[in-house]
């Protein structure tokens, strides 16, 4: 009951103290621990699959906030192109604001203007939600596709 009172007050931190919990009850309050706060998914991402340098990508993407609260610090969306043949990348900022994706589904529309000086080649398509001042990944997904530097493989796109 406390659990499910905590849910729908949405709650999104809990200190516990891990030996106060007993045994028994460890596997409820994980599953607890995996609807608290925010919990973002990438559902869908959408975009053509051929662009020119230095045009505009437009795509789409379909996030969810499985979780009972929003995050309450704005995380910047970010996609990344490395290009597969010479490893170069380019990180580009996507206008969103994560602190407006309340529980539930959330459509995105978005656009990114790719560089001028990439060079002509197939890209790789990360993304990462990334922390306002260091600027690194900072959020895990509730998705497969997590790379070790932090950012989720997405698709790939042929750049002219």
């Amino acid at each position: 009951q406390i659990l499910t009172a905590a849910l729908n007050w949405h709650v999104s931190i809990l200190n516990n103290g891990s030996e106060s919990v007993p045994e028994a009850w460890w596997p409820k309050v994980q599953e607890f621990e995996k609807k608290m706060g925010y919990r973002f998914r990438l559902v869908r991402f959408s975009h053509p699959d051929r662009l020119n340098s230095g045009g505009t990508l437009m795509f789409d993407m379909d996030w969810e906030n499985g979780g009972v609260a929003p995050c309450y610090l704005n995380y910047k969306l970010a996609l990344r192109f490395r290009n597969i043949s010479t490893g170069g990348s380019w990180e580009i900022p996507v206008d969103a604001d994560v602190t407006a994706w309340l529980p539930g589904a959330v459509p995105l529309q978005a656009s990114v203007i790719l560089p001028g000086d990439m060079p002509s080649g197939e890209y790789k398509i990360d993304a990462a939600l990334l922390d306002p001042v260091s600027g690194k990944p900072a959020i895990r997904l509730a998705n497969e596709g997590l790379g070790e530097d932090g950012w989720y493989g997405l698709s790939n796109i042929k750049v002219r």
